[in-house]
């Protein structure tokens, strides 16, 4: 998962503050954020694979230390009930940047979502593939994470698995733009995307204390990984991979965390 919308996949980041004056609020933190161009330190495979993240740089040492990582197995884990989301997702402008770790989407202001009393704004949205949670060890096809922040800078990441099957009418906006090269965000002017379209009807979810899936693999994130998987084409998946490598961290020790379920049928 990175960061924001930026500058997330999430795929994900550290915080800055900046202070206002004495008469004005201090604004909220920014999570920490993958860039928006391709960086060398780190990788998918190799000697700057997963494996060695926490080794690469000081600042991604709880890549290894840390004992809340993402991914996690979620299958039978869930052990407690929680609040169920609401969804408040409007259209958008479609605005896409290849960083060389994710394709990733930037998402207008004012769609939010609310879970335990507390606001977030949706960021961004960004892929994995194959899918980063897995459920009694299945993974699946890809999986997209939609990139939230509250007021007061925390993040919550709403995962979303994809499988093959039917071809999804509402991802392909974004499939069929594609951006091959590494660059800035481009805008594609005659498109626009609705994430409401893109969640299955089915908001069941598993809940549970993680981090963002990529260095520095900062911890404190919610993640809300809906239970549902959607279905893209063949073609759709080939349209993914012929431009993104395999961007999957590992599933990481739930080191006895709770998973909760919302009870929503």
């Amino acid at each position: 998962m990175s960061g924001r919308r930026w500058a997330g996949s999430v795929v994900v980041v550290g915080l800055v503050t900046v202070i206002g004056s004495a008469c004005q609020p201090a604004a909220p933190p920014e999570p920490v954020a993958e860039p928006s161009v391709e960086t060398h330190d780190w990788t998918y495979d190799g000697d700057t694979g997963p494996e060695r993240w926490g080794s690469l740089n000081a600042e991604f040492a709880t890549c290894a230390t840390g004992t809340e990582q993402s991914p996690i197995d979620l299958g039978g884990a869930a052990s407690a009930v929680t609040d169920a989301v609401t969804f408040d997702y409007h259209d958008s402008a479609l605005e896409l940047v290849n960083n060389g770790h994710t394709v990733q989407v930037s998402y207008d202001a004012g769609s939010t979502m609310q879970v335990e009393g507390e606001r977030y704004e949706l960021e961004q949205f960004h892929f994995h593939g194959p899918s980063e949670h897995e459920v009694a060890g299945r993974e699946y096809a890809l999986e997209i994470h939609f990139v939230h922040q509250s007021a007061a800078g925390q993040l919550a990441v709403v995962g979303v698995f994809a499988d093959v099957g039917v071809r999804h009418g509402a991802l392909a906006p974004v499939l069929d733009n594609l951006p091959t090269e590494v660059g800035l965000p481009r805008a594609v002017l005659d498109a626009r995307i609705a994430a409401d379209r893109i969640l299955p009807r089915n908001r069941s979810a598993y809940h549970y204390a993680g981090s963002l899936t990529t260095p520095p693999c900062t911890e404190g994130v919610h993640w809300i990984v809906l239970r549902d998987a959607l279905t893209i084409d063949a073609q759709q998946l080939e349209q993914y991979h012929a431009v993104m490598h395999r961007n999957d961290r590992p599933v990481q020790p739930p080191n006895g965390r709770t998973v909760a379920t919302d009870g929503v049928s």
